[in-house]
């Protein structure tokens, strides 16, 4: 070890260069090899009997600039040397428990706010933070990811006011808030490294060369107008600014059977058949993109692509299409020599083009003559993705066995809420729906027996109170006399179980 050292520090040479010139080497008699996972190490050793020399009452601090790290932060993520994510979880749900503190205030049984503003503030404050680079640190050891999940729930139970016992299920299920191993699978879906760019991003600036879009026939409503005047003023606009283009029929169709689209250039048909879980606007704008695409290749002077799809035609006018079909479209019609623009017409008003293509779109779906089409944009795939993760999550809410909420709330899906309710009825609703109150489940806190009903002598729960208690049979009728519990506590119910609680 010794001679590793005598070596490392003895006959130590640099050289400057300037430009393409070196100069002569020159032996270095001090300092230490920057970079070297021992230099630290040996200076420290050099410098640490500096002080000796120095006499009270002088005081001194040695600082040095380099120091040994296990972890390092970058980006807001702390990565370890195991990569682990343990440092960065316990940091993160640090910083959390801070913000939590701001929900505890807000959340006042009395005069907090509603329970739809804390759920919104629990977003921006404590969900932000958690889904921040999630798809990374999911890699971590389930264990480890645990660490962060009690602040996720608290913060959830405290914008609610469920009770501090309440099961965590009941809490995610009545807020509507999906648990975060389904948030991650869905967020880590828009950057898994096996997704492809399926187009190169256009270098052409979308606002230089805007598309033409025509909608003068949206001044007309076909519920109230006639088809045959909407026929006639479709058949002066073509032929008055028109009358030299060549009309190109869109539109697509979308069942339970699948998905399709097609489009009519005279005498050609084209259809096309996209996944069943495309949607019917991925359905509409791949229609208009076939059609562009065939305007270019048989090189068509003027052309004017016509659909009943407004939401489609309209992405084409936005500055920043977020769709990646609409951005192909836009591209090829700003770089094109050709003149291609675009036309909306209102659907089954007796357009001869339209009607036509109406049926072809719906023979694609099932036509063998279609050409199938596999891909799908980002958007559909992650629909896909929350169907399939909420579907997962009601299955799991199905298999949920011995909790009270689920004899009320069947599905994960999210209940009304009546506006303007206070705060105390927010409480009192949510925590009689869960079927854990101060009054049934504190004993938990000290260990006692379950509490009885003093009038009935039978166990003291949210259901007996609500159904069966004779002491409250007159206040049951705000209640409508209920026969169950799902009767009761229900979602159209709501007004009703805070006046009747706030009664007895």
């Amino acid at each position: 070890m010794l001679s590793f050292l005598h070596n490392f520090l003895s006959n130590r040479t640099i050289q400057v260069k300037i430009e393409n010139t070196l100069s002569d080497h020159t032996t270095l008699d001090n300092g230490l090899p920057q970079g070297s996972v021992i230099s630290v190490t040996l200076f420290l050793i050099a410098i640490n009997d500096i002080f000796n020399n120095i006499q009270k009452p002088v005081k001194y601090t040695l600082f040095a600039d380099d120091f040994y790290t296990d972890n390092i932060r970058l980006l807001g993520m702390i990565f370890d040397t195991k990569f682990s994510w343990a440092p960065h979880l316990k940091k993160l749900k640090i910083s959390c428990n801070a913000k939590i503190k701001i929900i505890k205030i807000l959340s006042h049984h009395i005069w907090g706010a509603d329970k739809n503003s804390l759920i919104l503030i629990y977003k921006a404050l404590i969900l932000s933070r958690i889904d921040y680079g999630s798809i990374i640190y999911n890699s971590a050891k389930p264990n480890i990811k645990q660490i962060i999940n009690p602040t996720h729930n608290q913060a959830i139970r405290l914008a609610i006011g469920a009770f501090r016992t309440s099961p965590i299920d009941s809490i995610l299920c009545i807020s509507a808030t999906i648990m975060e191993t389904y948030t991650r699978i869905c967020k880590k879906s828009n950057f898994h490294p096996n997704i492809e760019v399926s187009s190169p991003f256009p270098t052409t600036p979308f606002w230089l060369y805007p598309t033409q879009v025509h909608t003068q026939l949206s001044n007309f409503n076909k519920n109230s107008n006639p088809h045959s005047i909407i026929t006639s003023n479709f058949n002066d606009i073509i032929n008055s600014d028109f009358h030299d283009f060549n009309l190109i029929f869109t539109d697509a169709s979308k069942n339970i059977t699948g998905t399709g689209c097609a489009f009519i250039f005279g005498s050609v048909r084209k259809l096309y058949k996209l996944p069943t879980e495309a949607s019917i606007f991925t359905a509409e704008i791949t229609a208009i993109k076939e059609a562009t695409f065939y305007v270019e290749s048989i090189h068509i002077k003027k052309a004017l692509i016509i659909s009943d799809s407004l939401s489609a035609l309209t992405s084409l006018l936005s500055p920043n299409p977020s769709n990646e079909i609409s951005q192909q479209i836009i591209n090829i019609v700003a770089n094109s020599k050709n003149t291609i623009e675009f036309m909306w017409v209102p659907s089954h008003t007796g357009i001869k083009g339209n009607e036509e293509v109406d049926l072809l779109a719906n023979q694609a779906i099932s036509s063998t003559e279609s050409t199938v089409i596999n891909s799908l944009p980002n958007k559909d795939l992650s629909r896909i993705i929350n169907l399939i993760s909420n579907k997962q999550w009601q299955s799991q809410w199905d298999r949920t066995s011995d909790n009270k909420l689920k004899n009320i709330k069947k599905t994960i899906q999210k209940w009304r809420c009546p506006i303007n309710k206070t705060r105390k009825a927010d409480i009192i609703t949510t925590r009689a729906r869960i079927g854990h109150t101060h009054l049934t489940h504190s004993f938990l806190f000290n260990h006692a027996d379950h509490p009885t009903c003093h009038h009935c002598d039978l166990p003291m729960t949210i259901e007996h109170l609500t159904l069966s208690c004779t002491k409250y049979n007159n206040e049951r009728s705000i209640l409508n006399f209920p026969t169950n519990i799902e009767e009761a506590l229900g979602e159209t119910n709501t007004d009703a179980i805070f006046n009747f609680y706030n009664a007895i």
